[in-house]
C-alpha cells in the first residue's frame, strides 16, 4: 500500500510539473500573464501559402515609391497574361528600352517569358549636365526577337506604410510599387516605340534638347500634334495674360486648378470657374493657393503675384524639351490622374542655368475631355495648370 502511495505521488507530481511548463493540457489563451508566441499577421500566413492570387499583381508598377525625374523602371502585368517592361527615364545609357512576353504565377514564383525587345542601336554617348551623367543621343530603335524565360522569387501584395500605404510587392532583390490599377499606359509606350522602330524613326528618348515638336514631331501620333497645338495656344494666351479668351477654353464643369508643384494637392489648390478666370485679368483678391515647400507656409497672394512665381516663372515658350502625355522631369509625385483617366498633358520643360540640378521648372497644361451640352461643344478643355520645380 504505501508502495502504491508513493508510485501514485510521483506521477502527480511528474503530470503537475509537465502542465505547468505547458507540455500537456491546454493553455488559457485569453490568459495574458502567460506567455505567448509573436503574432503572425494575416499577410504573413499567406505569404507562406504555396499558391498565390494572380489577381494581385495586374496593374502597373515601377521601382519607386514616386515618379522622379521620370519613370523608373516599369513593369506592366496585364490581365490577358501578357508584361510590358521598360528601363527607367533616368537611365540614358542602357540600351534595352523595352521588354514584352508572357507572365505567370507558378506556387510562390514570378515568370516571365520574354519573345520579344525593343533596344536602341548605334547613336553616340555625351554627358548631359541635366542627368549629371553619359547618355545615348540620338539612337535608333530596333525590335529584337529573343526567346529568354526569367524566374523570380515573389512576395504577397502589401500596403506600404510609408509610401502612403501604396501596394507593393518584391520579385527577387527587386522592390515594386503601384503606379496605376491599370497597365495599358505602358502598352502605348511600347508600341509607339516599336512603330518607331518598324519605320525607322529615331528613340523619343527624353534627353534630346531640342524641342519634342521640332525634333521629332514626324514621331507623334494625329492626336499628339492636335493636343500639342492646343497647349502652344494656350501657353501664347498665358504669355500674353490673356484671361479672357483663356478662361473660354476651361473645362465647363471640372474648372481650372492651379498647382504650384507637380504633386496636386487637391485639398489645397485653387480651382476656379470659366466666369472666375475671365476675369482674373482685374481680380486683385489675396487667395491662399497652398503651401511653399520646405517651411509649409501658405501661398498667400494675388493672381499676379501667383502668376510671376508659379506660371511664368521660366519663359517657357523657348522650353528646350516638351512631352506629350510625358513628364519630363519632376521631383514630385505625379497624381495627374485626379483629373480623370481621360486627361492628356503637355510638359514644357525648361532646365536649369546655370545650376541644372536646382533650377530647372516646367508648365504643365492638362486638358480633359467634355462630351458637350447646349452651351459648349464637345473637346478638350483646360484643367489644370500645373507648375513643376525641385522640391525636397
Amino acid at each position: 500500500m504505501i508502495r502504491f502511495t508513493l508510485i501514485f505521488l510521483c506521477l502527480f507530481i511528474t503530470l503537475s510539473v509537465l502542465t505547468g511548463c505547458g507540455l500537456l493540457g491546454n493553455r488559457n489563451l485569453s490568459d495574458k500573464s502567460q506567455d505567448t508566441a509573436p503574432a503572425v499577421s494575416s499577410a504573413e500566413i499567406s505569404n507562406t501559402q504555396s499558391t498565390l492570387n494572380t489577381d494581385d499583381y495586374i496593374g502597373l508598377w515601377q521601382t519607386s515609391p514616386v515618379v522622379g525625374s521620370g519613370y523608373s523602371e516599369r513593369l506592366a502585368l496585364n490581365s490577358d497574361g501578357t508584361f510590358h517592361m521598360a528601363a527607367s527615364e533616368m537611365d540614358g545609357i542602357t540600351r534595352e528600352r523595352f521588354q514584352y512576353g508572357s507572365w505567370s504565377v507558378e506556387g510562390s514564383m514570378l515568370k516571365l517569358n520574354v519573345i520579344e525587345q525593343i533596344v536602341w542601336e548605334g547613336g553616340r554617348i555625351e554627358f548631359d549636365p541635366v542627368f549629371n551623367a553619359d547618355i545615348i543621343v540620338d539612337p535608333v530603335n530596333s525590335i529584337k526577337a529573343i526567346s529568354e524565360v526569367f524566374t523570380f522569387e515573389l512576395s504577397i501584395v502589401t500596403a506600404d506604410a510609408e509610401a502612403n500605404n501604396k501596394r507593393t510587392f518584391t520579385a527577387g532583390d527587386t522592390k515594386y510599387w503601384s503606379l496605376a490599377a491599370e497597365p495599358d499606359s505602358l502598352q502605348i509606350d511600347y508600341d509607339n516605340a516599336r512603330e518607331l522602330a518598324i519605320s525607322g524613326g529615331y528613340s523619343d528618348s527624353g534627353f534630346d534638347t531640342k524641342s519634342k515638336a521640332e525634333n521629332s514631331g514626324s514621331s507623334l501620333s494625329d492626336y499628339e500634334k492636335e493636343v500639342l497645338e492646343l497647349a502652344e495656344n494656350t501657353l501664347a494666351l498665358l504669355i500674353n495674360e490673356d484671361w479672357g479668351a483663356l478662361g473660354h477654353m476651361v473645362h465647363p464643369t471640372q474648372g481650372l486648378t492651379f498647382s504650384p508643384y507637380g504633386y496636386v494637392s487637391t485639398d489645397s489648390a485653387v480651382c476656379l470657374g470659366m466666369g472666375d478666370v475671365i476675369s482674373l485679368r482685374e481680380d486683385s483678391t489675396v487667395r491662399n493657393w497652398g503651401s511653399y515647400d520646405g517651411s509649409g507656409e501658405p501661398i498667400t497672394c494675388t493672381i499676379n503675384e501667383y502668376y510671376d512665381r508659379f506660371i511664368m516663372s521660366h519663359d517657357f515658350s523657348k522650353a528646350q524639351q516638351i512631352g506629350v502625355d510625358r513628364i519630363i522631369r519632376t521631383t514630385s509625385e505625379n497624381n495627374l490622374y485626379v483629373f480623370g483617366n481621360g486627361c492628356t498633358f503637355v510638359d514644357f520643360h525648361c532646365p536649369g542655368v546655370p545650376d541644372p540640378e536646382f533650377g530647372w521648372a516646367s508648365l504643365r497644361l492638362v486638358f480633359s475631355w467634355y462630351s458637350g451640352d447646349d452651351r459648349y461643344e464637345g473637346g478638350l478643355y483646360l484643367v489644370a495648370i500645373v507648375h513643376d520645380q525641385w522640391v525636397i
